[in-house]
């Protein structure tokens, strides 16, 4: 058990693919600011060794996240504005369009 081998690139760069992806989902579902600042780091730490498959899950990641974040910030922030803030009708699509998307941006990601 002590003689474990060491693992080869090809593995340590599917692990930081599949981190990779686990993180979008955390920044995505339980803990976003934090998983977003985690995916940065490996990032940061991952782009310039020769992980090719995982810079490129990474890249994906952090594109994902961006995008995911607008798509729920602002299009909340323009039902908001749009529908007014005391509006009953504004809450109902409000809440329908936070949950429809949210569920389909975990669901792509899984």
């Amino acid at each position: 058990m002590l003689n474990k081998p060491i693992a080869s690139v090809a593995d340590k760069d599917h692990r930081l693919a599949v981190i990779a992806e686990v993180l979008y989902l955390g920044n995505i579902s339980i803990v976003p600011v934090l998983g977003f600042v985690c995916l940065l780091i490996i990032y940061f730490r991952t782009v310039k060794k020769d992980y090719p498959f995982a810079v490129h899950h990474l890249r994906q990641a952090i594109v994902a996240s961006i995008v995911s974040g607008l798509l729920l910030i602002v299009v909340s922030l323009l039902i908001i504005i749009l529908g007014g803030f005391s509006s009953a009708y504004t809450w109902m699509l409000l809440i329908l369009y936070f949950t429809c998307i949210h569920s389909m941006l975990i669901l792509f990601g899984v």
